[in-house]
């Protein structure tokens, strides 16, 4: 998802290989109609007996997620992060296969403490997550949309890879194949629509 290698000012304040985040934990679009998921949880992560990369993400409100931490990031939190207190995790969301249930992918800390500019900015209380991808299905109602996410890297000779979100909510009609931009938030162990924008209908051959 657009990744890059960074240095890290201080190894104290582990961040994800991703642009920006030493400003911004969640940075400006690099393309209007870039693909990504991602987002910022308050919260307590309990490895499993033994494992470090294994675990649950518990957030401030008591919400409990399966979780991982990415290999790339698990060198940085073992010897800089304390996971015996609540931090402001960097995530990837997913979906269990054949379930309803999220699990997050662990990729980091953000290095600001104070995030209320985040959500003042974006009129959200925090467990933030930014989703953009291709709408596959919506149903008005049952508040359910499903979006596409594609990997922005694409290997030569193979097919882009890609993977699906569910999301709670209401958007525009007339919506499949459009792409979207959504602000979602974390309720429940579902992602929550708040807001979002209608980027225009996707080229056939994308």
């Amino acid at each position: 998802m657009n990744l890059s290698n960074p240095p890290l000012s201080n190894p104290n304040q582990f961040l994800p290989d991703l642009d920006g985040f030493s400003y911004n934990p969640i940075p400006t679009p690099s393309h209007p109609k870039q693909y990504r998921a991602i987002g910022i949880i308050q919260g307590k992560y309990t490895p499993l007996e033994g494992k470090l990369t294994k675990g649950v993400m518990e957030t401030r409100d008591g919400q409990k997620c399966d979780s991982v931490i990415l290999s790339r990031a698990i060198g940085s939190i073992k010897n800089y992060v304390d996971v015996n207190v609540s931090q402001n995790w960097i995530v990837y969301p997913h979906k269990i296969r054949n379930s309803d249930q999220l699990y997050l992918q662990i990729v980091g800390i953000s290095p600001c403490e104070d995030l209320s500019h985040i959500v003042s900015e974006k009129s959200l209380k925090k467990d933030y997550f930014s989703i953009r991808g291709e709408i596959l299905y919506f149903n008005r109602k049952a508040e359910k949309v499903i979006v596409k996410i594609r990997f922005n890297r694409k290997i030569k000779g193979k097919k882009s890879r890609f993977f699906k979100l569910e999301l709670k909510g209401t958007i525009e009609n007339n919506s499949i194949h459009h792409f979207y931009s959504l602000d979602t938030i974390l309720e429940d162990n579902k992602l929550v629509i708040k807001k979002y924008i209608d980027l225009g209908l996707i080229a056939v051959n994308i």
